[in-house]
């Protein structure tokens, strides 16, 4: 069987509309850089530039030229992918065993990954954080230095150009080591534009100042309906279109970069306690529209997904972290979840870790391309248990190809009343902290780097800061 046929929310006069608004927001409304570098480049590739109001625009012609002349995607042949990984924001770590929340320290983001590892899940991305152990005018080089040590990775924040010097220099030092691109591992730093249509004077430094070590960062967009963008979902993806749109503009002028990414990053606002909210429809409604434009533009699409409002590991989790998700995976052939994390980037919970790790499974087995051939389908055995008055259940067919055909839950109950009962009448949760147990007295989350590099990623940081970082031990 084919991949399935991605489906549409929108006609294509709607996309259309949606297409031209952005044109529209571009050429008449202009997008605001500040800085005299980036203007500059941006006029060269052929943008109006106003440098009093450092406001750029491009025509309708620009912008169409530019997505016709980007690589291209080929939708029909694309596989689906469900993307999942660890990562830590800021918050509380929701304790597995005695259900409190907790500040998180060093010791809980070694518990949290250690868990993870055990778990056999892979570690995402990490934001730095207030640690209370740590001097706050301090926290982010520390921060880089643990997730470099035990997580192979540097830490995604960069929030003052100030640390863009001594970040390099210690992702330096672990390349060298591990004999890798240094790209490799800048990969996973971002700045953000400031919704709506401002690329701030500190992101667009920062930005720069890779790209002059030709080192690419990414730049991230995100919008909340009602506030950043419209309340209108259309609305609002017009405005997000736009945005995107610049984005890829001056990663081409400033880094040659061909692709075009179509991103989807739009949550809306509860009107009520005026909270940005992850687990909304409409955020997945936004998503698959994005989508739609995305394949339109023949362009790489990502969408962000597999979040929750919810406090606590429960139905309310389990149902935003599947709506929020299923259909970016069935329209847009990508979906990622962030396993562990809780309302709105605030709680990493152990026990969701699990929960989680069987969403994945499920939606890994829906992206599964299905076999029909006439081996598949059975003819034969179908005439033979019919003609016998049998069961499938006996026959080579079955044994053959179930464990590849059919979901093996970990947490989903898997039998029926009375025998649950005998069991024990354990609930999803109860089995997920079991797994949790398990995972916490497991292998320690061991350094990723040698004595040698750790000593000198240490050293470094005291030459650029004054600030010795006292070695930290495995959990």
């Amino acid at each position: 069987m084919s991949e399935w046929r991605c489906f549409n929310l929108l006609s294509e006069k709607e996309v259309d509309l949606i297409h031209s608004t952005m044109l529209k927001i571009l050429d008449e409304i202009g997008f605001f850089v500040d800085n005299q570098e980036i203007l500059k480049k941006l006029e060269e590739i052929g943008a109006r530039v106003d440098y009093d109001k450092k406001r750029v625009y491009f025509s309708p012609k620009f912008v169409e030229n530019f997505i016709d002349e980007s690589e291209k995607v080929d939708w029909e042949n694309l596989k689906p992918v469900v993307g999942y990984g660890v990562s830590l924001y800021h918050g509380w770590y929701l304790d597995p065993f005695d259900d409190k929340f907790k500040q998180l320290n060093t010791e809980i983001f070694l518990k949290y990954f250690k868990i993870a590892k055990n778990l056999s899940l892979p570690f995402g991305n990490t934001y730095a954080i207030k640690l209370p152990e740590v001097p706050e005018e301090h926290f982010l080089p520390y921060y880089h230095y643990l997730s470099l040590k035990f997580l192979g990775k540097p830490c995604s924040s960069i929030n003052n150009i100030k640390w863009a010097e001594l970040i390099i220099r210690l992702c330096e030092i672990y390349a060298e080591e591990k004999n890798i691109p240094l790209q490799n591992l800048i990969n996973v730093l971002h700045v953000h534009f400031v919704s709506p249509l401002k690329f701030t004077r500190e992101e667009a430094e920062i930005f720069l100042y890779f790209a002059k070590k030709g080192l690419k960062i990414g730049i991230g967009v995100m919008d909340v309906m009602g506030s950043t963008s419209p309340v209108t979902i259309a609305g609002s993806c017009a405005l997000h279109l736009a945005q995107v749109m610049c984005s890829n503009i001056i990663k081409r002028a400033i880094l040659g970069e061909k692709g075009l990414r179509i991103s989807c990053e739009i949550s809306p606002l509860d009107m009520k306690t005026i909270v940005q909210c992850y687990g909304r429809p409409e955020k997945e409604i936004a998503n698959v529209v994005m989508a739609q434009i995305a394949r339109r533009y023949k362009a790489h699409f990502f969408a962000h997904t597999g979040h929750a409002d919810a406090k606590t590991p429960g139905p309310e989790a389990g149902i935003q972290k599947v709506v929020n998700s299923l259909p970016s995976l069935l329209a847009g052939k990508v979906a990622h979840i962030c396993c562990g994390l809780l309302s709105i980037d605030e709680v990493y919970s152990p026990i969701q870790l699990v929960i989680d790790r069987e969403i994945v499974e499920i939606l890994k087995r829906i992206a599964k391309n299905e076999n029909v051939d006439e081996e598949s389908i059975g003819f034969e055995t179908i005439k033979e248990v019919i003609e016998q008055g049998g069961s499938f259940l006996a026959s080579e067919h079955t044994v053959r190809y179930f464990k590849k055909e059919l979901f093996e839950p970990v947490l989903l109950t898997r039998d029926m009343f009375n025998v649950w009962k005998d069991k024990g009448m354990k609930k999803d949760i109860d089995i997920a902290r079991e797994i949790v147990f398990e995972a916490i007295n497991g292998e320690k989350i061991e350094p990723t780097i040698s004595q040698e590099c750790e000593n000198e990623i240490l050293d470094t940081v005291y030459k650029y800061t004054n600030y010795k970082i006292k070695p930290v031990e495995p959990l």
